[in-house]
Parts: structure tokens; C-alpha cells; sequence
């Protein structure tokens, strides 16, 4: 789930370029590759700054059932990339990217392969492979994602099936005393 909310976030540096009406064209997807490692920079500097500067304030995100609006993903988001030690590998795919009016669409393919400290203090491998589609508005001169939607996903960790949504209600569990 790090990774798809990296991941999930790093659509919206997709909306930073100017997508023409209803599909993209070359100099667009151009535009959007070079917003697109801006995002993965800011990622892996950790600049959190940046990333916020992505969102709208409007902003949600969902995954299966669960929703978290902009000010839950960005403590999510800063508390996973705490977590992260490295980057190991980056690789994706967007497109299309669509647009009507001032609201735009587009949708990211990732793998993505990250060094984790967990919360056994030891290092974990964690791989995330899925896609998610993103809407963006138009506000003033930029774009701002505005709706993340995850399509689905695999994710591992030391090579093994990992389900984050299970992991995350352990965790709650643990801290309501529950458990």
C-alpha cells in the first residue's frame, strides 16, 4: 500500500502538464513524462512539501472500502516514506490521460521495488506492482489531483504475499488494545 499511495500521488504530476481535449497528444505525454520524474524525485528526496503541493485541498483517496481524505494520506504517506530506506526500482506506464473542461483523468501502471525498515526494526524487500486512475482539476495554472482510485495490485514483502488493508487493521487493533 506504500507504494500505491506513492504511486497514487504520482498521478498527479501527471495533471502538471497540459492535457489536450480528451486524449493526449506527444508534446503532452512529453510534458507529463518530465512531471512525472519531477514527482519520483520528490518521492525519493522525501520532500513532502512538493508532494502536498500536488493535491487539491478536496483531495481523497481510495483503496477497496477504506477512504482517507488529503490530510490522512499526507501523515499515511509521511510515516511509509519514514519507513523507507531505498528506492531499488521504479517502473512505469501512464496513459491515457484524458481531459474535458478543466477536469482530467489518467491512469498509472507501476512496479515499484523499496528497502523498508518494519516495525521489527529489521529490513524488509517490498515489492508493489498495480495501477491507479487519478482525476485532476484545473486550478488556475495547474493541476490538482483531486480522486485516486485504486485499480489493484500485488504487493510482497521478502518475496511473500503481502495485503497492507490486513496490516493496517492489525495495527489499529494493536492500538485500541484489542489484541
Amino acid at each position: 500500500m506504500r507504494c500505491r499511495i506513492l504511486m497514487a500521488l504520482g498521478i498527479a504530476a501527471l495533471a502538471a502538464g497540459t492535457p489536450t481535449a480528451f486524449a493526449a497528444d506527444k508534446a503532452t505525454e512529453k510534458a507529463l513524462k518530465a512531471e512525472y520524474v519531477k514527482y519520483m524525485n520528490a518521492v525519493k528526496a522525501k520532500d513532502m512539501a512538493t508532494l502536498d503541493s500536488m493535491m487539491a485541498p478536496d483531495f481523497k483517496m481510495q483503496m477497496g472500502k477504506q477512504t482517507w481524505n488529503r490530510k490522512q494520506s499526507m501523515d499515511m504517506m509521511k510515516q511509509q516514506l519514514a519507513m523507507t530506506k531505498s528506492f531499488d526500482k521504479w517502473d512505469y506506464t501512464f496513459g491515457p490521460v484524458t481531459r474535458k473542461g478543466n477536469m482530467a483523468t489518467g491512469i498509472v501502471h507501476e512496479h515499484t521495488a523499496t528497502t523498508v525498515m518494519g516495525q521489527d526494526k529489521k529490513l524488509h524487500k517490498m515489492t508493489d506492482t498495480g495501477a491507479s486512475k487519478s482525476t485532476f482539476r484545473r486550478m488556475g495554472r495547474e493541476w490538482k489531483v483531486v480522486n485516486v482510485v485504486s485499480m489493484g495490485g500485488k504487493m510482497t514483502m521478502d518475496g511473500k504475499p503481502y495485503d497492507p488493508m490486513k496490516a493496517m487493521a492489525k495495527d489499529q487493533k494493536m492500538k485500541n488494545g484489542s489484541m
